[in-house]
């Protein structure tokens, strides 16, 4: 009895073991950058690297509340997505080489320690092209940079996983719409603008369709539905004005709050387990009300905690199991 009592908690070891969650690694711009460290009032709220490391125990690295040097600096070890505080217009897809993000991630990709990463890129190329910029040029660029980033991933690794949010329609955010309020002539360029975005969308779910460890998660369409129905789960959303908690879809002018950002969680879980039979768990209209409207927490909870906590019980039951197989029938 006792050599079984050894095996069952040799077994759960390496069950624990084994069970060691993924790591996942996260590239691009603000959106993927920690609210906590942001300026007021966007860290009132959590974006959707937070909530799914704190509530869904994803394992993006270990945290860290000492600024690294850029571009990664504070929060995850894995996560590369910058705010471009040194970024005159913000991070664009060139970007994802000149700051470094992809130099600062391949190696974890390459080592094994991340196989999925989330890459959210496209909204600060679509700005500029709204404040004069060609975009006969600066969306091939962004298209190319994308593409060049995935070539870099899956050359350290050719397993990795790749999920890509597609781009939000710019013209749709808060500053946009009440520039345009102010200035209804310029109703024309948020129209080809919102064309542009369909059409580059399409060409990027198009540039990767034929690479089965890539998927693209359609945000773009999770906004629709927000700006379209102007409630989650049967509670009234504002999609104008910013403010923080769950009445608002938006914590700032341009950035989406805790449940705008629990819905790109949800998009990028789902292009993640239908395109690759993961089985991640999204969030809940009810679970995202709550969350937005509790306070965030300060200190998430260790991606390795999260292991130790589902193995415990485990480990407590087989070892009670050896202590009673030293007992004599």
């Amino acid at each position: 009895m006792r050599k079984v009592g050894l095996i069952l908690v040799v077994l759960v070891w390496v069950s624990c073991a084994r069970a060691a969650p993924l790591g996942f690694g996260v590239l691009g711009d603000s959106l993927g950058d920690e609210y906590q460290f942001a300026p007021a009032p966007r860290n009132g709220a959590q974006n959707y690297v937070e909530l799914l490391a704190t509530q869904r125990g994803l394992n993006f690295g270990a945290f860290s509340t000492v600024s690294r040097p850029e571009p990664r600096n504070q929060g995850y070890e894995f996560n590369f997505a910058n705010a471009g505080d040194n970024a005159a217009s913000g991070v664009t897809g060139p970007d994802l080489f000149a700051l470094g993000e992809v130099q600062g991630l391949t190696p974890y990709v390459a080592s094994g320690q991340v196989g999925e990463v989330f890459l959210t890129i496209g909204g600060n190329d679509f700005r500029a092209i709204a404040t004069g910029g060609n975009s006969a040029t600066i969306l091939p660029a962004l298209l190319s940079s994308t593409a060049a980033a995935v070539q870099a991933l899956q050359s350290a690794n050719p397993n990795v996983k790749v999920v890509i949010a597609n781009v939000v329609d710019i013209t749709k955010v808060p500053g946009a719409q009440f520039t345009l309020i102010q200035n209804p002539a310029l109703a024309p360029l948020f129209a080809a603008l919102d064309t542009a975005t369909d059409q580059y969308n399409a060409q990027l779910k198009a540039a990767f369709a034929a690479n089965p460890n890539v998927a693209i998660a359609d945000i773009n369409a999770v906004l629709d539905k927000l700006l379209a129905d102007k409630s989650v789960g049967g509670q009234p959303i504002d999609t104008l004005n910013p403010g923080v908690g769950p009445g608002n879809l938006f914590v700032d002018l341009l950035h989406p709050g805790t449940i705008g950002q629990g819905m790109i969680a949800n998009a990028f879980v789902d292009a993640s387990n239908a395109r690759f039979g993961t089985s991640l768990a999204g969030f809940s209209d009810s679970e995202l009300l709550a969350l937005a409207a509790a306070p965030p927490p300060s200190v998430p909870l260790p991606a390795a905690a999260w292991a130790g906590m589902l193995c415990a019980p485990l480990a407590v039951w087989a070892r009670r199991r050896c202590a009673t197989s030293r007992i004599p029938n």
